[in-house]
């Protein structure tokens, strides 16, 4: 198994965040899960499983923060594995199925939805925080990235997960390369 050599500090990592919560899972379970993951859906598009380089071109964008709760998220039972995709506990039944990865015809290989790691990472984060003091918290697909603490009348406050970038240039490269005129 080859993981990622260069730290990748994020938010994720910061002292105690990873340390703060006991996980059940260590960053190796999380190896696993994500290979169980891009290998149905390499088997659901009938496509051979990815090399290792694969794996570590992911971990790279991956902080090992981010993977430990991910991990104590699927050990929890807050994630639910579903093949290549994943649902939320307590989430309603018009939610979801969300994808771990899209189809990346070009390389024939998983495309990671990185939205989605980070997004649930935070879940799992701000679920753990909310449980201590009774509330809840839930995943909305409608306007992806943010999350009501509490529902309805109750609600306290919404929280949304981003990815920062470098500087607005990315962006606007980013959609050109996606959409070329």
């Amino acid at each position: 198994m080859n993981f990622p050599v260069k730290p990748q500090p994020s938010r994720f990592d910061l002292p105690g965040v990873a340390a703060q919560y006991p996980s059940p899972m260590a960053p190796r379970d999380f190896h696993q899960c994500f290979r169980t993951w891009a290998a149905a859906a390499c088997s659901e598009w009938k496509w051979r499983e990815p090399d290792e380089a694969y794996f570590d071109r992911a971990y790279e964008r991956l902080p090992q923060g981010l993977r430990t709760l991910i991990a104590r998220g699927v050990a929890s039972g807050l994630i639910i594995e579903n093949g290549r995709q994943f649902t939320l506990r307590g989430l309603a039944p018009t939610k979801g199925p969300y994808a771990w990865f899209s189809r990346h015809t070009e390389n024939e290989e998983p495309n990671p939805n990185w939205e989605y790691f980070v997004q649930v990472a935070e879940f799992v984060r701000l679920s753990e925080v909310a449980a201590r003091s009774g509330h809840t918290i839930t995943f909305e697909d409608q306007l992806i990235g943010r999350q009501p603490v509490g529902a309805g009348p109750r609600q306290r406050c919404t929280a949304e997960g981003q990815v920062p970038c470098r500087s607005p240039a990315d962006v606007l490269l980013r959609r050109r390369d996606r959409h070329p005129a």
